[in-house]
């Protein structure tokens, strides 16, 4: 297996841990009045577990960019396809970067599926 093929493994590994991590972060969020459950402590252990989810999907994401830059010889953005998940990729990292400093895991409940929109979208220009 080649560099280039790795990296789109790695892309659709990350695409799928950050599916996962929006359901945990939607559980986060929209779980607080499950019965006899305490709001706060509910949306803390939810929201933590959707977002080690989300770094271990940025972790393969990161995958793809260096295995994509290796494979190719060049930064990769320079296509439509390479670009749109390179910005996914800086929007996944800036959500991790706020979330270390504001611990808001509603800001992960728009930012996560925001990059998989990004990266289905992306799936159109191969």
């Amino acid at each position: 297996m080649n560099w280039i093929e790795f990296s789109g493994k790695a892309l659709l590994a990350a695409f799928l841990i950050y599916c996962a991590a929006f359901v945990l972060l939607a559980i986060a969020v929209g779980g607080k009045r499950w019965s006899n459950r305490d709001p706060q402590a509910h949306a803390r252990r939810w929201g933590n577990i959707g977002f080690g989810v989300a770094v271990v999907g940025f972790l393969a994401h990161a995958a793809y960019f260096v295995t994509r830059w290796i494979g190719s010889g060049h930064s990769p953005n320079s296509n439509m396809y390479e670009f749109i998940t390179m910005l996914a990729l800086a929007v996944m990292l800036a959500y991790i970067v706020v979330f270390l400093i504001y611990r808001n895991t509603l800001l992960g409940a728009f930012a996560v599926p925001l990059v998989i929109l990004l990266i289905a979208y992306a799936a159109v220009f191969p």
